[in-house]
């Protein structure tokens, strides 16, 4: 397996140029300090170091140096070929090269540069990790302090790494060559405010098309205000200073030649860009969140998040999953890290009481189509949440609460559901333990736990011996709560073992104008519904839309208990 290489190499740019509006002849102070930058090797083009590649953790590999010499210094010096002089191998690579080796950032490439003498600093990594090549260059001025540009590529074979690098070469070297001019041909990013020819003789107005991107931008043609872009002008035909700028970007500037055909003039303007450190926390846990990072609607990363924005940033938002985004404020200023935490509190969700199971809120379709006249139509219901019971009441419960137990089955055992308690009794229980009885519809909506079947098990027969109680398996008796397996929301025995208790009276025609919203049943009646099926009931008594019903007061069935619900 190949190991892991970086390799670290570096573009300057001398400071042999005066700024545009510097009216005096540029300086040529030579770095003395460096044999590469004598006076006799400065020339009235600038000149770019371009340093040998180093290789970090990897041998000094011949095919690695070639692939390095062909993909990306290869495509650099065609770009720059026209206007400036290249040097290699100097006391000055040496310099960079082990110092700037331990650089992490913008800053620190941009002051090694500086110390240097040169105005530019070209930082390219080269890794490979499983398989793939990842490049990564970036451009930093010693001006500025701050990165010009970035850009990265990932590369899976060598031959791609040959055809991808000079591609992004291309991209990262554009803050310092001209493209926008009239001629089309590279120039350096500084150009000299030498003097303008004179208009040509018979010179007269012509259109030219100014653009930029972004568009808005200001245009200033010898040294006046002109328009804004997107615009046509009547310019005089001959040499003209442009200068485009926008809040945000770097001002482009540029001498151009107007001709008698008229011409488009449109440049790209590289934003300024700052670094952002950005994280997300709970408030109320005091943990570190990992949220979505977004910049002008763009997703950019997670936090914690460490990477360029341009200055001109109008919104950056922050999405951990299960909160709503929120927008950070933040200040974003060149040359300086931008860093704030985004402070989010979390809900603390209500602790389940022992023996119960929390129901979320939501709709189904309740009844059947295939059954009793009582089960249509099929409606749809919408209950909010609630907690349920998980076991059906035991003996041994409801002994500790009333000092009875009226059970048929009371050899069963404690564990095993309480009978023979009729709906008042069941009622009172309840209420006795802060909790009620659950609605026909909260039952019925428990019980499928988001199944459409005629049992919380499927429609296959087969399977509900592995869920219930019935006649087919109990030998006509009740069985201890919890030993069938529960349904898809933790509840046992919603089927068979013993009816249910519900607090709803019985109407044979109630669904056909039942509300949709946390249905109660009618306002009055002489029954009252239960469900479920029992240990003596077959199959077709277990069926989830089935409904039973039975007087309130009277009644005592020892195959009839019931369970609670809150709130």
């Amino acid at each position: 397996m190949r190991l892991p290489v970086m390799m670290l190499f570096a573009y300057g740019i001398l400071p042999n140029m005066a700024l545009a509006q510097d009216r005096r002849p540029p300086s040529r102070e030579p770095a003395s300090s460096h044999s590469a930058l004598s006076s006799e090797s400065v020339t009235d083009r600038p000149t770019m170091g371009i340093l040998d590649a180093r290789f970090v953790g990897h041998a000094d590999d011949a095919v690695l140096r070639d692939l390095f010499t062909a993909a990306v210094r290869g495509k650099v010096v065609k770009l720059v070929a026209d206007s400036v002089d290249v040097i290699e191998g100097s006391k000055l690579d040496r310099l960079i090269q082990v110092n700037a080796s331990s650089c992490s950032n913008a800053s620190c490439l941009a002051q090694f540069a500086k110390k240097a003498g040169l105005d530019y600093l070209l930082e390219t990594k080269l890794t490979f990790h499983k398989g793939k090549w990842t490049a990564s260059l970036k451009l930093a001025s010693a001006r500025s302090e701050n990165l010009l540009d970035e850009e990265q590529g990932t590369y899976a074979s060598d031959d791609s790494v040959q055809t991808g690098l000079p591609v992004l070469a291309s991209q990262v070297v554009k803050p310092l060559t001209r493209s926008g001019n009239a001629s089309g041909s590279a120039e350096p990013a500084v150009v000299e405010d030498v003097p303008l020819a004179p208009p040509p003789a018979g010179a007269t107005k012509v259109i030219v098309k100014f653009g930029s991107v972004p568009p808005e931008a200001s245009v200033t043609l010898d040294g006046k205000i002109l328009c804004q872009t997107p615009k046509e002008k009547a310019v005089l035909q001959g040499e003209h200073w442009v200068e485009m700028g926008k809040d945000g970007y770097r001002s482009k500037r540029d001498k151009v030649t107007v001709n008698r055909n008229g011409q488009e003039l449109s440049w790209s303007l590289v934003p300024i860009q700052t670094r952002l450190s950005l994280d997300a926390v709970d408030d109320r846990t005091g943990n570190d969140l990992i949220a979505d990072v977004y910049v002008d609607g763009t997703k950019v990363g997670q936090t914690p998040y460490d990477g360029l924005v341009a200055v001109s940033t109008q919104r950056i938002e922050v999405a951990p999953e299960g909160f709503d985004r929120q927008t950070v404020s933040v200040a974003l200023e060149e040359g300086k890290t931008a860093q704030t935490t985004a402070h989010f509190r979390s809900v603390e969700k209500p602790k389940v009481p022992s023996g119960m199971v929390s129901i979320p809120a939501g709709c189904f379709m309740m009844g059947s189509n295939d059954g009793f006249g009582d089960e249509k139509p099929v409606h749809q219901v919408c209950l909010d949440g609630f907690l349920m019971d998980k076991y059906d009441v035991t003996q041994g419960a409801y002994r500790a609460a009333t000092g009875k137990n009226p059970s048929y089955f009371s050899n069963c055992g404690d564990n095993c559901p309480v009978e023979q308690v009729n709906w008042n009794e069941a009622k009172a229980y309840c209420e006795s333990q802060g909790k009620r009885l659950p609605t026909e519809a909260e039952w019925e909506y428990a019980a499928r736990a988001g199944t459409t079947t005629k049992g919380y098990w499927g429609n296959n027969k087969g399977d509900i011996d592995r869920y219930a109680w019935y006649s087919g398996n109990s030998g006509s008796t009740t069985h201890p709560v919890g030993q069938k397996e529960p349904n898809a929301w933790g509840l046992y025995d919603m089927a068979g073992n013993v009816w249910q208790w519900t607090a709803d009276w019985y109407a044979k025609d109630y669904y056909g104008s039942s509300p949709e919203r946390n249905p109660k049943g009618p306002g009055s009646g002489s029954h009252r519904v239960h469900r479920g099926g029992s240990w003596c009931d077959d199959p077709a008594g277990l069926r989830l839309a089935f409904r039973s019903y039975s007087a309130p007061s009277d009644i005592r069935y020892y195959h009839l208990g019931f369970r609670c619900v809150s709130p």
